[in-house]
Parts: structure tokens; sequence; C-alpha cells
């Protein structure tokens, strides 16, 4: 009887894969590429965990704005694994120019003031591994944004490790499950996140002035300045500020005059203390062979 009892765990977590919390994340939505395009729509899952998983008996449903009931968007009744630190992309069946290639399909469609979840189990009452829902919502999926994204843009996960992360939107990347490694995977992160500073960047009031770079110079075709005063560099403001030239500030200027000035003084100066002190000692010496 035990054995029996042993075969059929076996069986059932082989069957019904177990999903550790938080490992699974939805990590990017698009839900327009504009115009003539609105059938553009994809839902990328991120698995944040060591070990491949199977997403075999998992619903990805939607939910409009106020809706309290899930409409079926994707279903998994064969084995699909998502490999360890790697993506699973579906997208909309119509969705031809994409970057990277779906791992799966279906006709559904992502609109605006929506949510999506990914549930383990049956649609409505299912457990559910992660949900988003953007826009104005009130369809019991967490609200990640009160803006929609627009044609070709993500509503992009900011961390992939994170159960608590941030979304931004910015320039959809999507990413299926050719990258899966732990590096790629990282660095998919990296590129993303290079992406969404690049489109929120600070505005120019926030950013640091830096050195404006000067091509070198043919220094025998240079004439130097008459006063010898040293080379100073002039400093650009990142965002379009104006140029702001050294010469702005007061600045102090060394000649070499006022620098051999300085020396002889300092000799004249040192060699009289010399003689100052020879003469005593020599007037002490000669007073002692007197007595």
């Amino acid at each position: 009887m035990s054995r029996i009892l042993i075969i059929a765990a076996v069986l059932f977590a082989w069957t019904f894969p177990i999903f550790a919390s938080g490992q699974i994340y939805i990590s990017q939505i698009q839900i327009t590429g504009g115009k003539n395009n609105t059938e553009n729509d994809f839902i990328e899952f991120f698995n944040a965990s060591s070990s491949p998983v199977n997403l075999k008996g998992c619903h990805l449903v939607k939910r409009p704005a106020s809706a309290d009931s899930d409409t079926l968007v994707k279903s998994w009744s064969r084995d699909s694994f998502i490999p360890a630190k790697s993506f699973h992309l579906w997208a909309n069946s119509g969705y031809t120019s994409i970057g990277a290639k779906p791992d799966v399909v279906s006709s559904a469609t992502i609109s605006e003031n929506s949510g999506v979840a990914l549930r383990f189990g049956s649609v409505n009452t299912g457990k559910i591994l992660d949900a988003v829902s953007w826009g104005k919502t009130s369809n019991e999926f967490k609200n990640v944004s009160l803006l929609n994204p627009s044609a070709n843009q993500g509503l992009i996960r900011k961390d992939l490790y994170q159960n608590l992360s941030a979304y931004a939107i910015s320039a959809s990347v999507p990413r299926n499950s050719l990258v899966n490694d732990l590096a790629a995977a990282f660095m998919a992160s990296q590129e993303t996140d290079a992406v969404i500073k690049n489109n929120s960047a600070a505005t120019p009031e926030k950013k640091l002035p830096i050195a404006k770079e000067i091509a070198p110079e043919d220094a025998s075709a240079k004439t130097p300045p008459a006063d010898n005063t040293i080379a100073q560099v002039e400093v650009e403001s990142v965002g379009g500020i104006s140029t702001s030239s050294a010469n702005s500030y007061p600045t102090q200027t060394y000649s070499a005059n006022q620098d051999a000035k300085q020396s002889a003084i300092k000799y004249l100066v040192l060699s009289g203390a010399a003689l100052l002190a020879l003469s005593a000692i020599a007037k002490k010496f000669l007073f002692t062979r007197k007595k």
C-alpha cells in the first residue's frame, strides 16, 4: 500500500508542477503596435528560480477595467518548461513582426485599462502566480501603472528578481526562452534597464556639468600665449545648456617673470641669513682665541 502511495505522489508531482511563491513574474507587456496594429500584443514571463518550471496546468487570463471574472488568453495542457533564469513569450498570432519569436501564441488581444494574470489551476479560481493591471482599473489585479503603454511601448518590470518590483513604461524589448542562462538574463535585464533610463532621463537642470572633450592640437603650430598663462578646460553642461567659458570665472594668472622674481627674492633672503650665521660663528671663534 505504501509503495502505491509513493508512486502516486511522484506521478502527482510530475503531472502538477509545484510553484514556489514569487518564482514566476510577468516581466513585460505590450498592448498595441499603434494604428492598424492593435493586435501587436505580447506578454513576457520570467522564471527567477534556479530550476526549470513547468507551465502545464496554468492559464493566462485577462480582465477589463472593472471585470470580476477572467477571460482566457492561453492555457497549457502539455509540458512547457521555462528554463531557469529565462523568459517565456506569449504573443498574438497576428503579430508577425515581433522582435523575438514567441514561445506560444493565441488569437487573444490585450487592451488599455485592463489586467492579466497567470494562474495555476482553473480560470477564476486557480492560484495566482503573478498579476498586473494598468490604466484605470478595479479588477482585483494589482495596478502597477496609472498610465497605459503607447504604441510599441512595454510595461516593463524593473527588477527581475524582486517580488515587489516597480514597473516602467519604455520601448518594448520582447525576450523569449532562448535567453536561457543567468548571464544572458542579467544582460537582457541591464539592456532593458538602460532603455528605461534613457527614455526617462533627468531634466537638464538636474544634470551635472562634464568636461568638454578637446581634440589634440599640433604643438609646433600653436603659438604660446604672450603671458604664459596656464591653459584652462572649457566646461559644457549636458542637455543643451549654454557653454560657460573659463574666462567667466575669476582666475589667477601666473607668468614666467613673476616666478623668476619670486625665486630671486627667496635666494637673496636665504643667502643673507646664511651670511649672518657665518658671521656670528666667526666672531665667537675669534673672541674665544683671543682669551
